[in-house]
């Protein structure tokens, strides 16, 4: 009779802990979905552009903002910088061009079904590297022209409001007396000349 306690217990305490390896189990799979979307999430925060297609939008973006740069007049010829911004907006078109014949070359694989290739996604994570400098540095010629705007507007503001000021003062200056002053003169002017005009 002890000798078959003994495998009873056994089979209770076995019994008893599958259940929690079976819950564990199923924890993990419930939250592998949520886990491996916080990481994508992540994954996409750090590296934004990992598509041909996203590097055209990107390639798109940066193009409006230089030619809108250009159009206001903020980047000019006679800048120190022009030549370098319009040097290295012709290696992006360059190297963006050169992804692209990579990804049509390698469209006939697999990977071409889910959206980007592995052999090309290191260099477009190192273009749109590029083109997010080329970026910051056109939006900070754009403050910088506007900062030179509104110091001049500044500038005009205070000039008008100077002269303003001034023809206040001279038109102060040289305003006729008041009514009451030019009524009091004629008064003793009259006087005056009543005095003269008697005998002697």
């Amino acid at each position: 009779m002890a000798a078959n306690t003994v495998p009873d217990a056994a089979l209770q305490l076995s019994s008893s802990t599958t259940p929690d390896i079976s819950s564990y189990l199923t924890y993990i799979i419930t939250l592998a979905p949520d886990i491996a979307s916080v990481i994508w999430r992540y994954i996409r925060f750090q590296y934004p552009c990992i598509t041909i297609a996203e590097l055209e939008i990107k390639e798109g973006f940066v193009d409006a903002l230089r030619d809108n740069v250009l159009r206001k007049g903020y980047l000019r010829p006679s800048d120190d910088n022009f030549e370098d911004m319009a040097q290295r907006r012709s290696d992006l078109k360059m190297n963006a061009s050169e992804i692209r014949t990579r990804s049509l070359e390698t469209a006939s694989s697999a990977w071409s079904y889910i959206g980007f290739h592995p052999a090309i996604v290191s260099d477009i994570v190192a273009w749109n590297r590029e083109a997010d400098q080329y970026e910051r540095e056109l939006l900070l010629i754009t403050e910088a022209r506007a900062r030179e705007r509104l110091r001049r507007q500044q500038n005009r503001n205070l000039v008008t409001s100077f002269d303003g000021q001034q023809t206040r003062n001279v038109v102060q200056t040289v305003s006729p007396p008041p009514l009451a002053l030019t009524r009091q003169n004629r008064r003793y002017t009259e006087g005056s000349s009543s005095l003269h005009s008697l005998p002697l």
